[in-house]
């Protein structure tokens, strides 16, 4: 799907978009897969707030749910101010409030930020808030109209401002199965999966921050380079990137690489696969960041197209499991 500038997404009826289970929390949810008109994937999933539904970008690679003026019906504001920088330079204004926000079976008065306005980390036109607020939408690219009119970020992280709000809504565990290229079908956020939804998951070691996993990326050929440390999995940024890069350098079209969860050995899972191939999501990035002497890791979307994700709150800890492969994508070892 194209988000053009039409109306934007928003307010589509999601009326059986839920499928709830018992009185335990259980839950899924659809991960719809759209398309800007500039090739870039995103991904969403349908909430309500206030009452009125709303489509919001998904994103593992940040914590709160953030609002864009169209999209707060019934929020009452705290006056507390947050100013909310992403890794796209652009910043969210606005304070905190609460309202009544459900997701799947699960809605309650939690914390929110009430987004009234954007403006970019270094000042000036870099980045996507030169749009302005009115013409502005989340995971948009800085495409006018395109994206979404909330964000909503589900990084483990317990100390972020606002709450994470799955953790409001009492929601501790989920697995997170985005949708595969060409299968035509959404994928699945399950929300305080069962033990039999859980089966199969292997616990990955934990990195430094929240939401990361220790790893490592190789690449056999043409310039054999390795690089291991703290790496951030994100629905929110397409791309394989890696700061302190001088162990990494760019990568031409199409070279072979090993992705590898934890320790370099032969019992850690990991996956193949091509550097800057768009099928993969794998356009690479080297970042040389001075002073630096481990590196770090931004392995972005990739990792789900060949794994589902487990992440729990309370430990702070991530579980993958393998998927079939589909034509042209990475390919899972597991």
């Amino acid at each position: 799907m194209t988000m053009a500038a039409s109306p934007p997404l928003i307010a589509q009826r999601v009326d059986g978009d839920f499928r709830s289970g018992p009185a335990s929390g259980r839950a899924e949810v659809p991960i719809r897969q759209l398309q800007l008109s500039n090739g870039t994937t995103r991904y969403a999933i349908p909430i309500s707030v206030g009452g009125q539904p709303v489509l919001v970008g998904l994103d593992t690679g940040s914590a709160g749910l953030r609002l864009l003026p169209d999209a707060q019906a019934g929020l009452q504001s705290t006056g507390k101010a947050n100013h909310e920088p992403f890794g796209s330079g652009v910043v969210l204004d606005g304070p905190i409030a609460r309202g009544q926000i459900g997701v799947g079976n699960r809605s309650a008065v939690i914390g929110v930020q009430q987004v009234l306005g954007v403006h970019c980390a270094k000042g000036g036109n870099a980045c996507a808030a030169r749009l302005g607020i009115g013409r502005y939408r989340v995971m948009g690219d800085g495409l006018p109209g395109e994206g979404f009119l909330g964000i909503i970020g589900i990084k483990p992280n317990l100390d972020a401002i606002p709450r994470n709000p799955f953790v409001q809504l009492g929601i501790h565990r989920w697995i997170v199965s985005l949708p595969q290229p060409g299968s035509g079908r959404p994928g699945t956020l399950m929300l305080n999966p069962n033990a039999r939804d859980e089966a199969g998951f292997r616990q990955v070691p934990s990195g430094q921050n929240p939401g990361q996993v220790l790893a490592c990326l190789y690449r056999p050929t043409p310039r054999p380079a390795r690089a291991c440390g703290n790496a951030t999995l994100d629905t929110g940024a397409p791309g394989i990137g890696v700061f302190n890069a001088g162990m990494f350098p760019q990568a031409i079209a199409g070279a072979p690489a090993r992705f590898v969860f934890g320790a370099p050995d032969a019992r850690s899972p990991g996956m193949t696969l091509r550097l800057n191939d768009r099928r993969q999501m794998t356009k690479y990035s080297a970042i040389d960041k001075p002073g630096e002497q481990a590196a770090q890791l931004r392995m972005g979307v990739t990792p789900y197209l060949a794994y589902d994700i487990l992440y729990d709150a309370d430990r702070g800890t991530m579980a993958v499991r393998a998927r079939p492969s589909f034509p042209g994508g990475p390919a899972a070892q597991p």
